[in-house]
């Protein structure tokens, strides 16, 4: 059998006419494309305002520093099984980030002791995990893309379009928010604290001046990659149909109940073993993630044992899944996971 990847992205010709178009209108860094993603993205998420940047760290960074700058916050609860992105900003800004552990779901469980004045929550796998907190919440969505996901949220919902993910542009991510002031504020911060990017310096009616009037971020996302994601959005009903078409076969054939979309994660004995016996078979695996408080950049931070996050830490793989996946591969993947005897139910 052919070597089954663990991923590949969903891409065909419309994608590839849209970046053609982009490099043939001779402007190809951010401009109309980027209006036309966030409404389009804002309509499919119910949010007022969305903010298109370079990536869902980008997303991470705008959020937390506005955060500080509204609500003083000094102390962000995270979990531990998250990409580093999730954690290393809190840090970037000065901030001091609070592990906590996770509950059966691998979501990031509530600290009873209370000491944290804010919180980032990971929808880890594209599970839904806990958004409404008592305190000012940042929800790391980069697994998860959900229709009216945002209606009534007063939370700013953090996206990403890394190659992996559901809805791609190869790099990229946004920023959901209902929050006027955030968004005015986080529309400038993204392209240096400007106040004129050069589409509006440089377009036919636009005029030339501009001042720095703070000091901001270089993050904005260029139309080359943003014509990627207008297409993506166009057919993400499709793909996410296809993902649960895979979800729910895999459920069915391994005895599972997994509900995320994004990946899909398994418990097994002995991980070394069983990811080289599936190297071994050509079928490409993953592990997310390896517990971000045990690693020596973020150790120091760790201060109370997280049993769950130990546990999960030890023994997740995830399962390729991707749209176009076909029934008989995940058959095959299947059998030889059942083959090597160590998965945990």
């Amino acid at each position: 059998m052919m070597k089954i990847p663990f991923c590949k992205p969903y891409l065909s010709k419309e994608e590839i006419n849209a970046v053609k178009e982009v490099l043939e209108s001779g402007w190809i860094t951010s401009s109309k494309k980027g209006e036309e993603f966030e409404k389009a993205f804002a309509d499919y998420v119910g949010a007022k305002y969305v903010i298109l940047l370079s990536s869902c760290t980008a997303a991470l960074q705008l959020s937390i520093e506005w955060y500080k700058k509204k609500y003083n916050i000094k102390k962000v609860l995270v979990p531990s099984i998250t990409f580093a992105a999730t954690v290393q900003e809190v840090i970037h800004a000065g901030l001091n980030p609070v592990f906590g552990d996770v509950d059966k779901k691998i979501l990031l469980d509530k600290n009873e002791n209370k000491t944290y004045d804010s919180v980032i929550t990971v929808h880890l796998y594209g599970n839904k995990s806990r958004i409404r907190w008592g305190v000012p919440c940042i929800e790391d969505s980069a697994h998860l893309i959900e229709r009216d996901q945002c209606k009534n949220n007063s939370n700013a919902i953090c996206y990403s379009f890394y190659s992996t993910k559901n809805l791609t542009m190869g790099e990229g991510g946004a920023i959901a928010t209902n929050d006027e002031e955030f968004y005015n504020w986080a529309h400038q911060a993204r392209h240096s604290g400007i106040s004129k990017d050069g589409w509006k310096r440089y377009e036919e009616n636009g005029n030339w001046w501009y001042e720095s009037e703070f000091v901001g971020w270089k993050l904005n996302q260029p139309d080359i990659l943003t014509a990627i994601g207008l297409e993506q959005l166009k057919k993400f009903d499709k793909i996410q149909a296809e993902r649960k078409r895979c979800v729910d076969l895999y459920n069915q054939l391994l005895g599972q109940n997994n509900k995320g979309l994004h990946l899909f994660p398994i418990l097994v004995e002995d991980r070394n073993k069983f990811i080289n016996f599936m190297k071994e078979s050509c079928i490409g695996c993953g592990v997310h993630f390896l517990p971000l408080h045990k690693m020596p950049a973020y150790k120091q931070y760790a201060h109370r044992r997280l049993a769950n996050t130990d546990f999960f830490g030890d023994h997740l793989v995830s399962l390729p899944l991707f749209p176009g996946l076909k029934n008989e591969e995940i058959e095959y993947i299947c059998s030889k996971v059942k083959e090597t005897n160590l998965l945990i139910k």
